[in-house]
């Protein structure tokens, strides 16, 4: 025979009752108003309950009540306040709830066992340090973009219109290498993206080609004066 919870709310003017399985489902709900704190609708929300899921009074193993008239019911094992029950169903609703309940419930045995906690704590850093060796320690890791990149540096004082020549040089080659799809370059003294004339000591010229699915291991560096260093 299947045991059942039952749960009361005798309120001033209405009575409601619902019946739960042992996991904790749902299985019946009733709500009879009579008005005036009335044991008859008591009596009727509990009857229609039980009717609705199939079981009788016998099978019913706890009955909790609240509201208004919840010391009045005979059939309760206990009774509890309004607010003491919106917390508990909070508790028992919001996992949120659940867990800082199961915390606080918690907390004070964790506090009577220190040696236990601090044990369990020092096993814990210890398997996560042994997992260090498998993190990348790269702040940005490597991707296989299907890309490379030429950084060329020039030689002090050089001007831009030979810069120019140079980074064009390079692109006319890199476009004529088969699988590339597409070729850019900067030429100046500043990033990729702010790049201006050279007014340092060193230029850099930087030529990306950006490649069609294929790699390409290298480009001939025939185009650049043989007075410049690549």
């Amino acid at each position: 025979m299947k045991s059942y919870v039952m749960g009361i709310d005798f309120g001033s003017t209405t009575s409601k009752t619902v019946i739960l399985d042992m996991q904790g489902a749902v299985v019946a709900a009733a709500v009879s108003h009579k008005g005036s704190v009335s044991d008859e609708g008591a009596r009727i929300s509990i009857a229609d309950a039980l009717a609705q899921a199939g079981i009788t009074q016998r099978q019913v193993v706890r009955a909790v009540s609240t509201g208004y008239g919840r010391r009045m019911l005979e059939v309760s094992d206990k009774s509890y306040t309004e607010i003491t029950c919106h917390a508990r169903g909070a508790v028992a609703m919001v996992p949120y709830e659940r867990g800082a309940s199961w915390y606080h419930r918690n907390l004070p045995r964790a506090l009577d066992r220190p040696g236990l906690v601090l044990g369990s704590a020092a096993v814990a850093f210890v398997g996560s340090m042994a997992l260090v060796p498998m993190l990348g320690l790269d702040l940005i890791p490597q991707f296989q973009q299907g890309r490379f990149e030429m950084t060329v540096t020039m030689p002090p004082g050089t001007p831009l219109a030979d810069t120019d020549r140079v980074v064009a040089g390079i692109q006319r080659t890199a476009a004529g290498q088969g699988p590339i799809a597409t070729v850019y370059g900067v030429s100046g003294s500043g990033t990729r993206l702010d790049a201006n004339p050279c007014l340092m000591a060193v230029l850099i010229v930087a030529v990306m080609a950006v490649l069609g699915g294929v790699a390409v291991a290298s480009l001939p560096y025939r185009v650049l004066p043989s007075r410049w260093v690549v």
